[in-house]
């Protein structure tokens, strides 16, 4: 049995994205005889989250990255395989853990720093315009959709069903919504008499503050057709992906499942790191890019334009369903434990 370590950092600030990519691939080591370790910050929300999974947490209340590095190089020696996830991790960082013999992982978004890793796993549209070094020269790079790390829920799912007329949308900013987008969305629709018969589900994640989340909940109680649902799991939301004619998200991960579930989606960037994602993913028609901006007429516009054009939104899901196939994780989890026999 191969013992994996996985460092990861969620919470209120970089969101939730990490560690459920991780969970997803944590899961499918679990299910090739995997035994496996989450090392991860303190954060109440991801310690919560990995425990759902049944997972064991080493909790790090360190507060250098050079004091981490020391204690990680002590017990790394336990382990087969790290799997590192956080913007947090350098190259210094990894090149202290290569040292120590380990089987080295790092699950990448931005390319911002060398990796001297034996395998580079970067699952986003663009990710093969990253340019990626081998600066080991055995590196291996899994690059692009194919790789992408996904819920297991998520795989196989059925052909888009898009109607003539749309009933039911989806508001999701994924784990955390620092910047309280979700609750400008609801009003900016809301805002619209033609929107309020439509039924919206809005999904509050673990890490969004208490204000926000009461402030949701008020707005929904005073307009009926307004549901929420906090801190759902992947089975819910998949349910709620299927259900829905239209999604408007923030340009993380979830853009992969909603692509997977072949959801027409208008895309918000709510941070730096999305923007090229989103970019990508508009350009070869994928999402609707809405940008940064969520004020109310621009947000109405980009959605009374799929909410009347049947054509639109099918060829969006037609797309998104061709570019993702769910099967990311799984392959990836396969090149890991099969490299790592290769030592």
């Amino acid at each position: 049995m191969l013992k994996v370590a996985i460092r990861v950092d969620g919470g209120p600030k970089i969101g939730m994205g990490h560690i459920t990519r991780c969970l997803a691939l944590a899961e499918e080591l679990a299910n090739n005889d995997c035994n496996i370790t989450f090392i991860t910050r303190n954060d109440i929300s991801s310690i919560t989250k990995i425990k759902e999974y049944g997972f064991d947490v080493n909790v790090i209340d360190i507060f250098t990255i050079d004091e981490e590095i020391n204690y990680i190089t002590r017990i790394i020696n336990q382990f087969d395989i790290l799997i590192t996830d956080s913007y947090e991790i350098d190259y210094n960082y990894l090149c202290a853990m290569k040292k120590t013999g380990v089987f080295l992982v790092s699950i990448d978004d931005l390319n911002e720093h060398d990796f001297p890793c034996d395998i580079v796993i970067n699952g986003n549209i663009y990710a093969e315009d990253l340019n990626y070094k081998d600066v080991t020269g055995k590196t291996r790079f899994l690059l692009g959709p194919k790789y992408v790390l996904m819920r297991k829920e998520f795989r196989d799912l059925p052909k888009k069903q898009i109607k003539n007329k749309v009933e039911n949308i989806l508001i999701t900013m994924g784990g955390s919504d620092p910047k309280g987008v979700t609750i400008k969305v609801l009003k900016a629709l809301m805002s619209d008499r033609n929107l309020r018969s439509l039924n919206i589900d809005v999904v509050i994640g673990p890490s969004f503050n208490k204000e926000l989340v009461t402030e949701i909940n008020e707005f929904a109680k005073n307009n009926k057709n307004i549901s929420t649902y906090y801190n759902v799991n992947a089975t819910i939301m998949r349910e709620l992906m299927i259900k829905a004619d239209i999604a408007i998200s923030a340009g993380g991960s979830t853009l992969y499942e909603l692509a997977a579930a072949g959801v027409p989606t208008i895309a918000v960037i709510t941070a730096d790191n999305q923007i090229r994602n989103v970019e990508y993913m508009n350009n070869i028609g994928v999402v609707y890019n809405l940008g940064f901006e969520i004020y109310g007429d621009i947000l109405i516009r980009a959605f009374n334009e799929l909410l009347y054009d049947y054509n639109k939104r099918k060829q969006i899901s037609e797309k998104a369903q061709s570019l993702v196939n769910g099967k990311g994780t799984e392959l990836c989890a396969q090149k890991i434990i099969f490299y790592k026999g290769l030592l």
